[in-house]
């Protein structure tokens, strides 16, 4: 019972974080903190908690290769993003994410060579975005524009981690990095906002990525010796000092 009130509130919570902060300070900060461990922390938490630390250590690494179809799902979305409509860019997204699962299923590197592929796959897809043509407008939100992301945010997780639990840790990993928060957040502002606000988002979250990829690097070599608490305590640590590295580099470019 605990667990299913945690799945039906961390993950929303998240959610409404990153979407009032888009709204707030813009896109790209929302794309930002979408990609912190948004969906993919807590998941990996319900591993750990449900079917143990080893099984949740070989999920995580995992993750990193599934980061790459996020890398794919980002690309594609943010390029069909100006001329098609959200749903049949969605469609698409997800057809590059899943076709990118199903390629690299079998693929099974160290852990280094697998960050490494991780974080070049996110830096070569944010280097390939579209380029903006116009500031994005900024439509005020409706009622129900908030409760039905969250809604829409708690149905992919239980999904995501029922299906998850029969498929053991190789394709948990992989469907751990599944874009909930950018289906979510990039679907509505597409919607309401327009192709460009979809390519201010991609890339402000692809420029996160790599602190994740550091988060589920962390897990996977801590989880089994350490155990749940401490393994999670410093793969925050990770992810929150790669994000404000990440900020200060920002920082400093444009100050010069």
């Amino acid at each position: 019972m605990t667990l299913l009130l945690l799945k039906l509130t961390l993950s929303p919570l998240f959610i409404c974080g990153v979407t009032l902060a888009a709204r707030r300070w813009g896109m790209g900060i929302g794309g930002w903190l979408a990609s912190m461990p948004v969906n993919g922390g807590p998941i990996l938490l319900f591993f750990a908690l449900e079917q143990g630390e080893a099984f949740a250590a070989e999920a995580a690494a995992f993750t990193l290769v599934s980061i790459m179809g996020v890398a794919a799902f980002s690309l594609v979305y943010a390029w069909m993003a100006r001329r098609f409509h959200w749903g049949w860019c969605l469609a698409w997204a997800w057809t590059a994410f899943f076709g990118s699962m199903y390629l690299l299923r079998a693929w099974h590197l160290l852990l280094l060579p697998m960050l490494s592929s991780a974080v070049g796959s996110l830096l070569v897809a944010r280097f390939l975005l579209p380029a903006l043509r116009r500031d994005h407008d900024h439509p005020a939100a409706t009622r129900w524009d908030l409760p039905l992301r969250l809604l829409t945010a708690v149905a992919l997780v239980l999904a995501l981690t029922y299906l998850a639990d029969m498929l053991g840790p190789r394709w948990s990993g992989l469907l751990t990095a599944f874009p909930i928060a950018s289906t979510v957040v990039a679907g509505f502002a597409h919607a309401r906002q327009g192709g460009d606000a979809v390519i201010v988002f991609y890339r402000g979250m692809l420029a996160g990525m790599p602190g994740f990829c550091l988060f589920c690097t962390v897990l996977a070599t801590t989880l089994v010796p350490m155990g749940t608490f401490v393994a999670f305590l410093l793969a925050l640590i990770a992810q929150l000092s790669a994000h404000a590295f990440g900020l200060l580099l920002t920082r400093r470019n444009r100050s010069n």
